[in-house]
């Protein structure tokens, strides 16, 4: 299971832009947006693109960058696609509502 998260959007005029907030854990307090999302279909590798828009307290550059964040950034990631299949498996016919 990831860390809590907050999910937020933001509409400029021009583009819907996306990220997450941490919300628990070492990372708590660091907002990202994600710029882009990019699966090769024939590896299981995902490249994601994102910014950094808020860094915790206490926290350097070097902690964002290194493996503890990535397990940490991945397990959004992982945690927000999931709820994405599930949402359109669970639709009804070309609803944009979830079925449940």
């Amino acid at each position: 299971m990831p860390v809590k998260y907050e999910p937020w959007v933001i509409q400029d005029k021009e583009q819907e832009v996306w990220g997450v907030k941490i919300i628990e854990g070492e990372f708590d307090g660091l907002s990202l947006s994600f710029n882009e999302f990019d699966m090769e279909n024939d590896t299981p590798d995902l490249a994601l693109d994102y910014t950094v828009i808020q860094v915790p307290e206490g926290r350097t550059k070097d902690d964002i960058q290194g493996d503890e964040f990535d397990l940490v950034l991945k397990g959004i990631v992982i945690d927000i696609l999931e709820k994405a299949i599930e949402y359109n498996e669970n639709r009804n016919g070309d609803s944009t509502e979830s079925g449940q």
